[in-house]
C-alpha cells in the first residue's frame, strides 16, 4: 500500500520528512525534490543532526526512493532535510 504523498516544506534548520516506523509499517520512502534548490538528507540514527555537510544531497527535480531489504532496514529510521538557506517543498510518500 502507498499512502498519498504529504508536501513538505524544508527549511535551513532540520526537518522531520518521515518518523521513524517499524519494517511492517513501511518498506519505503520517496522524496521528489520538485523545488528550484537542492536539498540534504538523512535517515536513522542522528539524522536529527543533517547538515549540509553530512547530508545526502538531491537536487532540484530529482528524485530519491529509501527501501527495506532483508538485510538492510534503512527506511525504517527518521527521515530528515534541510536546506543552505530559504526553504524547498518537496513530496513524500511512503509505502508499505
Amino acid at each position: 500500500n502507498v499512502m498519498p504523498g504529504t508536501s513538505i516544506t524544508i527549511t535551513d534548520e532540520p526537518t522531520l520528512l518521515a518518523a521513524a516506523k517499524s519494517r511492517d509499517q513501511r518498506a519505503l520512502i520517496y522524496v521528489d525534490n520538485h523545488s528550484g534548490v537542492p536539498i540534504f538528507l538523512a535517515i536513522g540514527q542522528g539524522s536529527s543532526g543533517v547538515t549540509t555537510t553530512n547530508g545526502r544531497r538531491l537536487d532540484s527535480g530529482e528524485r530519491i526512493m529509501i527501501y527495506n531489504t532483508q538485510t538492510d532496514s534503512e527506511a525504517t529510521g527518521a527521515l530528515y532535510g534541510i536546506v543552505a538557506t530559504g526553504t524547498a517543498s518537496v513530496l513524500v510518500t511512503e509505502g508499505n
